[in-house]
């Protein structure tokens, strides 16, 4: 129990200095802030979603398939 304290506090602690970094270096330089955040739009996107074997690839079919899910 102790040690998952001491681990998520880490975990927070870390994470914490990732975003005082990210937002530094995001105000200093835009390109790299967009660039960056760009990437990670694209790798949070849904794009294709494999449901009973049926690839479905239309942006309103793949919600569908997750709201009814």
């Amino acid at each position: 129990m102790e040690f998952e304290d001491i681990a998520r506090k880490e975990e927070i602690a870390w994470r914490q200095r990732s975003r005082t970094t990210w937002l530094r270096e995001g105000d200093r330089n835009t390109s790299f802030f967009h660039k960056t955040a760009n990437i990670h739009r694209r790798f949070n996107t849904i794009d294709k979603l494999n449901v009973d074997g049926v690839l479905m690839e239309d942006p309103g079919e793949v919600k569908k398939a997750i709201v009814s899910y």
